[in-house]
């Protein structure tokens, strides 16, 4: 599948938001300077393995994921850095679960439902 990047805008926009965030005395994440918005769905692959595996420290895993993308800009559409957050956690078996195709289909059934059941783009 590998890395897919979308523009979040052009660099002028990116500084305006910056701006807007400083007159606001808002404290900016650092996502607000990325480039690109990584694809989750190998993220939620990973999930789906977790919970699977029943591990006990999800609400951990979890919050390590948000805590990469929105706080400190990481690419968690990268494997590397997938597999190195759940291991951080205690998650061990996701560098080959995620090198090959499991969950996908069931990350492509909930996406579906999403978008088209829940009306959610």
């Amino acid at each position: 599948m590998g890395i897919q990047c979308l523009d979040i805008g052009t660099e002028e926009e990116r500084r305006k938001g910056r701006r807007a965030l400083c007159e606001l005395d808002v404290s900016a994440p650092l996502w607000v300077d990325c480039r690109y918005w990584p694809n989750t769905f190998n993220a939620h692959r990973l999930l789906l393995y977790a919970e699977q595996q029943q591990f006990p420290h999800m609400l951990q895993l979890i919050n390590s994921l948000f805590l990469a993308l929105y706080e400190k800009g990481e690419n968690i559409s990268a494997i590397p850095t997938l597999v190195r957050l759940a291991q951080d956690v205690g998650l061990s078996g996701c560098d080959e679960m995620l090198h090959s195709t499991a969950f996908t289909a069931e990350v492509v059934e909930k996406d579906d439902f999403a978008k088209h059941d829940l009306e959610i783009e």
